[in-house]
């Protein structure tokens, strides 16, 4: 089934994870369209990487975030997140988050205007990876009090590991 979200008010539709049947060609014209996902995951990536629109770096834990007119329909735009795996993945959304939403947010000193940012989309491509394999947090003496927010947080950092220590256990 594909997990397919319509935000009208918007005017975009985003498209990720596993879809079948007519859902994998039954896409909006009439949409700003955001793809996002991994090559294993989502056909349309898949394809997309193999039509060489988007280019993922060989690296570990690489993304690519691109941001084109539709080909399908010139007045719209089209959003392409993709990564190599799913880690990757989380880190080209927050990627995206960071780099373009928030920007937005923080000009016009509100969140809500975040939408505005997504309308008036530029063109833009940008791929990354980790330069360092091993990320994390050694907590020797620090008493997490708040473990989901933590690792929450951690993901945001592009954190992959966290060695809990304490010497009272």
């Amino acid at each position: 089934m594909a997990n397919v979200w319509w935000k009208d008010a918007h005017r975009w539709s985003i498209i990720y994870g596993n879809y079948s049947g007519i859902e994998a060609t039954a896409i909006p014209q009439n949409h700003n369209l955001a793809i996002i996902g991994t090559a294993a995951n989502n056909k349309l990536i898949a394809d997309l990487l193999r039509r060489s629109i988007i280019t993922l770096p060989d690296k570990a834990d690489s993304y690519a975030v691109k941001s084109m007119k539709d080909p399908a329909n010139e007045k719209r735009m089209l959003l392409i997140i993709a990564g190599s795996n799913p880690s990757a993945l989380l880190y080209a959304v927050n990627d995206f988050a960071w780099r373009y939403q928030n920007q937005i947010a923080i000009a016009y000193n509100d969140p809500k205007h975040r939408h505005i940012a997504l309308e008036n989309l530029p063109s833009f491509e940008w791929n990354d990876w980790p330069r360092i394999q091993d990320r994390g947090i050694w907590t020797w003496g620090y008493v997490i009090y708040d473990y989901k927010s933590f690792i929450k947080n951690m993901a945001k950092l592009r954190f992959n590991m966290l060695t809990i220590w304490n010497d009272h256990v």
